[in-house]
């Protein structure tokens, strides 16, 4: 993984690969794809989750108030919903 980041809660991880994102819930051991098309491409900014392509993640943050994810993606920082 290149990036991780938790829910408030700690039931939730989001575990963010070269150029995806699972979601891993702790509680059921359920995997999820939830973003990244699996192209090496950066186009992700305000777009849906599953829609967004990335280049290289190297970071991410989680905002519980307003659920989103912040991405670092090659430098650029990219918000999702």
């Amino acid at each position: 993984p290149t990036a991780l980041a938790l829910d408030k809660k700690k039931n939730v991880m989001y575990v963010a690969l070269a150029n995806g994102i699972k979601m891993v819930n702790i509680t059921t051991n359920m995997l999820i794809h939830v973003a990244g098309r699996g192209q090496f491409v950066s186009s992700s900014n305000g777009m849906d989750a599953r829609n967004a392509s990335f280049s290289k993640i190297t970071g991410m943050a989680l905002d519980t108030l307003n659920d989103k994810l912040y991405v670092t993606d090659g430098g650029d920082l990219s918000s999702l919903h």
